[in-house]
């Protein structure tokens, strides 16, 4: 099917208009943020699957779980006294536990040398920080609560450095608000970590020298001590999962990036179609491909009619494509019916139809420059295996521009 590109110049009040925001979701690879209250992600490289890596030895008592794989290299010590589970793999002194020690040993030197958005009291217990690069110049403490706020951008990334140590008192812990995620959190240390009894820390752990906790720890990250030795008791240690997202536009209640939503109406060949489309995307991990939800309903008066679902979208040359399935219907006599003469919706095709949709906005030229626009051009079409007495089905057509 083809817009008359004419013919829009007569319904200027009925120009299609819906939101677009970000549609750039074919680009998968997130990594990083811009902003000035935002910090670069950090490269962790071969370390990424790695819960613990010592390059001292580690070293364990009571009972400690670590969900993620455990590295050793290149001091291949290892002690349990108590009950160690383990929900990952064993790497003493392997090839692979050599190329995590080197990746968190390069991750550690890349987030030394990041410039810091602010400078920090020795105390962040009491405080609330949003995502940044934090530099104390002294050791770093935290009595009480430290509170992330994510400002509902799930790529917040909070970076803390020092080149002394850190300490966590007994009971302290630190809260993730509003989309804050404990995979967006590093603690680049210089010297030695030590976390107090029952406390709770969020994030990765980079250290240059040892690690220790306390019974009852618990860390939602990782602990990396590249030069030095891991030492646990009783303490919990899962690495996180992270959800990344691409693009500004995220309903933070179900963690969803809207693409486009709206309805409006245009002028075919065949009449005014109308349509109601909303398009969404949600990426569940770091590692899976996000999955792309929507619904269409689109019809012509008296002669088409579609509800469907998408299932898929991609961004090529400042068009976006997006695709999925539904049920195709057409005005015409039914056959079926006893008096052969009733006319009304039938099914157009024998097993669904495939919907194909394309859409060009200013804003996909530059779509970090706006949240929303309206739509310049757009055509619709399907395919499926049609029936009989159903006449050609609507094909998508070459892109005309709609006039404002």
């Amino acid at each position: 099917m083809r817009i008359n590109s004419q013919r829009f110049k007569s319904v200027h009040a009925r120009t299609a208009v819906f939101t677009i925001s970000a549609l750039f979701i074919s680009t998968l690879t997130y990594l990083g943020i811009s902003g000035a209250a935002a910090a670069s992600t950090v490269n962790l490289g071969r370390s990424s699957s790695f819960a613990v890596l010592a390059g001292g030895g580690f070293s364990n008592s009571e009972t400690s779980t670590v969900q993620g794989n455990l590295g050793i290299y290149p001091v291949v010590s290892y002690i349990d006294s108590g009950v160690l589970t383990l929900n990952g793999s064993f790497h003493f002194g392997d090839t692979p536990a050599k190329a995590a020690i080197l990746d968190a040993s390069t991750a550690y030197r890349a987030v030394e040398t990041l410039t810091p958005t602010a400078s920090i009291a020795a105390e962040l217990g009491g405080s609330t920080r949003t995502g940044g690069i934090y530099q104390s110049v002294s050791a770093m403490t935290i009595n009480g609560t430290l509170t992330l706020d994510g400002q509902n951008n799930p790529n917040s990334v909070f970076i803390f450095k020092t080149p002394s140590t850190l300490t966590t008192a007994p009971s302290s812990r630190v809260s993730l608000i509003n989309g804050a995620q404990a995979c967006n959190v590093y603690w680049q240390v210089g010297q030695s970590v030590l976390l107090g009894a029952s406390s709770e820390l969020k994030g990765s752990v980079m250290t240059n020298a040892t690690f220790r906790s306390e019974r009852a720890t618990s860390i939602s990250g990782r602990v990396f001590a590249h030069q030095g030795s891991v030492s646990l008791v009783g303490t919990t240690i899962s690495k996180p999962g992270c959800l990344k997202y691409i693009g500004p536009n995220i309903d933070p209640s179900t963690a969803t990036q809207i693409l486009a939503s709206g309805s409006g109406d245009y002028v075919t060949p065949d009449g005014k179609a109308k349509f109601a489309m909303n398009l969404r995307s949600r990426t569940v991990s770091e590692t899976s491909t996000p999955v792309v939800t929507g619904t269409l309903a689109w019809s012509i008066n008296n002669l088409w009619s579609f509800i469907g679902k998408f299932n898929s979208y991609s961004f090529t040359n400042g068009v976006g494509r997006a695709s999925g399935s539904g049920v195709l219907y057409y005005w015409g006599r039914n056959t079926n019916s006893k008096s052969n003469k009733k006319s009304g919706w039938i099914r157009a095709t024998a097993n669904g139809a495939s919907v194909e949709v394309l859409f060009l906005t200013p804003a996909l030229s530059s779509p970090g420059t706006s949240t929303s626009t309206r739509v310049k051009s757009f055509a619709i079409g399907f395919t499926g295996t049609k029936l009989a007495q159903i006449p050609a089905l609507p094909v998508i057509g070459t892109l005309y521009n709609v006039e404002d």
